[in-house]
C-alpha cells in the first residue's frame, strides 16, 4: 500500500483500516523474522522473486499483484524489490499463487 495523497471518505475507512493493519502484521512478523535471519538475502528482485514463487510465475501476474491484490513490494526508481518474509505472509494469507 503506496501513499496515494487521495483523500478518503468516510464509507473506504474500514477498508483502509484493515490494510493498513494487514500490514503492520506483516512487518511485525518481518522484524521477528530478521532476529534470526540475515537481512540483505531477505530481498528480492523481480527475477529472484519468480524463481523464488512456486510454479512458473509470469512477470505480468506479480504486476498485476502489485496493483490490484496488495503484494508487499518496495519500488526505488522503476525497480521492484521484494522481502522474502512478507511475500511468504502474502502467500499464506492468500492461500494460492496465481
Amino acid at each position: 500500500m503506496e501513499p496515494t495523497g487521495k483523500k478518503c471518505t468516510f464509507d473506504e475507512m474500514p477498508d483502509i483500516l484493515s490494510k493498513l493493519l494487514e500490514r503492520f502484521d506483516n512487518l511485525c512478523a518481518l522484524l521477528r523474522s530478521n532476529r534470526t535471519g540475515s537481512f540483505h538475502s531477505d530481498w528480492m528482485d523481480i527475477d529472484q522473486l519468480r524463481e523464488y514463487l512456486p510454479g512458473i510465475v509470469a512477470r505480468s501476474t506479480i504486476y498485476d499483484w502489485i496493483h490490484n491484490s496488495g503484494f508487499p513490494h518496495y519500488k526505488h526508481g522503476k525497480s521492484f524489490f521484494f522481502l522474502r518474509p512478507e511475500v511468504d505472509i502474502w502467500l499464506r494469507g492468500k492461500g494460492k499463487a496465481s
